[in-house]
């Protein structure tokens, strides 16, 4: 909690660690600490999307490989995480005709689907015109 002294409230700076005295809203001692932080964030939001670039593209190159030129196949629920297919790769709900929602990888839909006994993977490659 800020402490109330004469010229303001007492803070610490929280890039610089150093305390300031200052209005009680007052962040950052400085508008240089202010901007080195601000630049900070920005390189941390670009380097966050970079990655989640990067696991979009590994996934495409994944299912393209698995895929090959069939149009959809199933694959074991177990074997997702061996190919390198897990739950950080960021993706969209979709829904597509004829299958219902789906985890939509670019070109590539995914649906978790019961099959006998067991839990498969429907991966579906979509084109412009439906499947």
């Amino acid at each position: 909690m800020e402490k109330l002294v004469k010229g303001g409230y007492v803070h610490t700076c929280p890039r610089c660690e150093e305390e300031f005295t200052g209005r009680l809203n007052k962040k950052y001692c400085s508008e240089r600490c202010k901007a080195q932080r601000n630049n900070e964030r920005a390189r941390e939001r670009l380097y966050s999307i970079h990655d989640d670039i990067e696991r979009i593209k590994r996934m495409h190159r994944i299912l393209s490989d698995l895929m090959g030129n069939r149009k959809e196949i199933y694959l074991a629920a177990d074997r997702m995480d061996k190919l390198g297919i897990n739950q950080e790769t960021p993706y969209v709900m979709t829904s597509v005709k004829g299958v219902g929602e789906c985890f939509r990888f670019g070109q590539f839909a995914l649906r978790m689907e019961k099959v006998g006994d067991k839990n498969k993977i429907r991966i579906l490659k979509l084109v412009k015109n439906g499947l």
